[in-house]
């Protein structure tokens, strides 16, 4: 399972317009894409984790994603998963950056001018090809 998820998984940082003070929202996600004839795998994920849901991709539909979207099913669910069977790839790097995100939400500092820099930051390292695969 794991390894499936280090292969296959993106965490994710969300940043979208709102009415809060800062004029910011945050969200963080697990999102996990494959391949239409792989549905029954995806909709797995729902009973693994306990929580999430699945959707087809409106442009190309032989893709499906599995997502976890709510706060508290990360909280509950998806960190204590992951701090019990650790990432083994350099994916361990984003989901540290995860995290670090979460963290901070739970804080509320992403509510914050402050803490919402903070997370910027650490979003614009996340989901990077590694700089020794690309030869830059």
């Amino acid at each position: 399972m794991v390894g499936f998820i280090d292969g296959e998984s993106c965490f994710y940082v969300e940043i979208t317009e709102s009415k809060t003070k800062i004029k910011k929202q945050v969200r963080i996600k697990l999102m996990i894409a494959q391949h239409i004839r792989d549905f029954e795998l995806i909709k797995s994920f729902i009973e693994i984790f306990n929580c999430g849901y699945t959707k087809l991709d409106s442009k190309n539909l032989n893709i499906v994603y599995y997502y976890v979207t709510s706060f508290q099913d990360i909280q509950k669910n998806i960190l204590p998963f992951f701090n019990l069977y650790p990432l083994q790839s350099e994916k361990r790097l984003d989901y540290i950056n995860f995290v670090n995100v979460a963290n901070l939400m739970e804080n509320e500092k992403h509510l914050t001018i402050e803490g919402f820099n903070e997370i910027l930051i650490i979003k614009s390292k996340m989901n990077r090809i590694n700089s020794k695969n690309t030869g830059a």
